[in-house]
């Protein structure tokens, strides 16, 4: 079903803008493949990535959202839409890949898209087969001008030793340290140590999954430099992605960390 959904072009990208904590504008978009199922409907990545990853199929898919994402970017920079950073995940089985940094440079010229644009997001909670060929292909890409980002920072086993060993741009705070932040006191703490590990490291740090204005609010206060969830928009359409950027740009937009309840929220999801 995987092969024929590519063949037949069933997958489709949605994209979820990420903002700036301290100016309050859009720093950047994240990529997120969904597939449109003929019977089942729109599925999201825990659905089928781990079927493309033990099928074999995770290159051909990832490839396909590579180029999908970077040609929008393309298309967006030239249409006058300020927008700086396209985030893409990437499967640690692509890490694993020898030839990734060959592709991403492939797809960036093909597109006119400077490497300054794309940032790789690979999971901290998961191991690539190869991880020396990870590491290998991290430089390259680092060395093209492509920015990496730890994305689910704090969930896996690892984190200190990937920190040590792999040179990366960006922590992504996962969304379980997120969710309850004003009632956990604990989990405060724990973004808190976060974020000042990676100012020590010369890291920046993205929180995902602000729901509400009071977690928007705190996580300011602590730092964070920047910001991803449904307080500010779920992932959209490349069409009503485009608006949202288009209306940000000419401020068309509440500060998001104002003091407001949640059902007040723009482009809610």
């Amino acid at each position: 079903m995987l092969r024929e959904a590519l063949a037949r072009q069933e997958f489709v990208l949605h994209y979820q803008p990420y903002l700036d904590l301290t100016t309050h504008q859009v720093a950047g978009v994240e990529a997120l493949i969904r597939w449109q199922h003929p019977s089942h409907g729109l599925l999201y990545p825990d659905d089928f990535i781990p079927h493309a990853e033990r099928s074999g199929l995770i290159d051909s898919i990832g490839e396909w959202v590579l180029n999908q994402a970077c040609a929008q970017m393309s298309e967006w920079i030239a249409l006058g839409i300020d927008i700086t950073s396209m985030s893409v995940n990437v499967s640690p089985c692509q890490f694993s890949n020898c030839f990734l940094s060959a592709l991403v440079k492939t797809v960036l010229q093909k597109n006119g898209l400077s490497a300054g644009y794309l940032d790789l997001e690979i999971t901290e909670s998961t191991v690539p087969s190869d991880e020396k060929m990870m590491y290998t292909n991290i430089a390259a890409l680092r060395q093209l001008g492509v920015r990496i980002s730890i994305d689910d920072f704090g969930k896996g086993y690892s984190s200190l030793e990937r920190l040590r060993t792999i040179q990366v741009d960006r922590l992504k705070i996962d969304r379980v340290f997120v969710s309850d932040l004003n009632s956990n006191p604990l989990n405060a703490c724990l973004i808190r140590s976060i974020i000042h590990l990676a100012r020590q490291l010369g890291l920046s740090v993205i929180a995902e999954g602000i729901e509400d204005a009071e977690a928007c609010a705190r996580l300011q206060s602590l730092g964070c430099d920047q910001g991803q969830g449904f307080y500010f928009t779920a992932a959209l359409d490349a069409d009503a992605c485009e608006k949202y950027l288009r209306d940000a740009q000419h401020g068309q937009r509440a500060d998001p960390c104002r003091a407001a309840q949640s059902s007040q929220v723009y482009y809610r999801a």
